[in-house]
Order: C-alpha cells, then structure tokens, then sequence
C-alpha cells in the first residue's frame, strides 16, 4: 500500500480513536522528534534513525490531513518552488534562500 495523509489519519483514528485538539497531533510528533534528536545527538546512524524519522513524519502528516491537504503533494510543490529559488549556503550541509 502507497501511504497518504488520509490514509495515515484513517489508520490512527481507527487505533488510537479521534482528537479535536491539533495541538495533541502536533505534541505527538514533537515526542517523536525528541526521540530522534535524542539518536543523532548520542551519534547513532543506523535504521533506528530513519524509523524514528519515519515516526516524525507519520505524525506531520496527520497533523496536515486535519487541514485538509495531503503532506507528500505538499512536499512536491514546496519542493518545486525550492529548486527555482537561490540559495546561500551556511557551509555546513544547510542554508537558506535568498529573498527577492
């Protein structure tokens, strides 16, 4: 099965039973993210981070269907719009875009 937003959503509703606050999605994927950072900063690589990632984006994704939108389009069209901007590097892997 290809996964969405809605489907993600369907399935959580289905497990964990619904929730009108998109503060409690959103406090979800922060625990999520927390769990992540704590891999990266005791210096793991390994499938471990990529599932806990997994985990942040599953949570941005429910979140985002609440809004009625699918994440991974989103991700398409804002990925779009990024490959036609300028950037500046920060000269560590990162940087920001130029606003014109």
């Amino acid at each position: 099965m290809v996964e969405n937003s809605r489907s993600i959503s369907e399935w959580a509703v289905s497990v964990f039973g619904d929730t009108k606050d998109d503060k409690v999605v959103l406090e979800r994927a922060a625990k999520e993210f927390k769990e992540l950072q704590e891999l990266v900063d005791a210096g793991i690589k390994s499938y471990k981070v990529a599932v806990e990632a997994a985990d942040v984006v599953i949570c941005l994704a429910r979140l985002v269907d609440r809004q009625g939108y699918d994440l991974f389009e989103l991700v398409d069209k804002k990925m779009e719009i990024n490959r036609k901007r300028k950037w500046i590097s920060t000269g560590d892997g990162c940087g920001r875009h130029v606003n014109e």
